[in-house]
C-alpha cells in the first residue's frame, strides 16, 4: 500500500494524470482489500482512496 501512495503522490506532484489514475487504481483495489481483511478499518481505506481522488482532480484545475 506505501508503495502505491508514495507512487501516486509522485504522479500528482509530477502532474501526470495518467499514470496517477494507473496508480490510483492499483492503490484502492490494496486499501479495499486490507479492509477486506481487517487489516486497515473499511473506513479509514474509504478516506485515503477520497483524499487520493481530491488530487488527482485538483492536476487538472492548476493546467487549466
Amino acid at each position: 500500500m506505501r508503495t502505491y501512495a508514495r507512487l501516486l503522490i509522485k504522479a500528482i506532484k509530477a502532474g501526470d494524470k495518467p499514470e496517477a489514475l494507473t496508480v490510483f487504481s492499483k492503490l484502492a483495489s490494496k486499501l479495499d482489500r486490507a479492509a477486506k481483511t481487517k487489516l486497515i478499518h473499511k473506513k479509514n481505506a474509504d478516506r485515503k482512496k477520497s483524499r487520493m481522488a481530491l488530487r488527482i482532480n485538483s492536476i487538472e484545475t492548476k493546467a487549466a
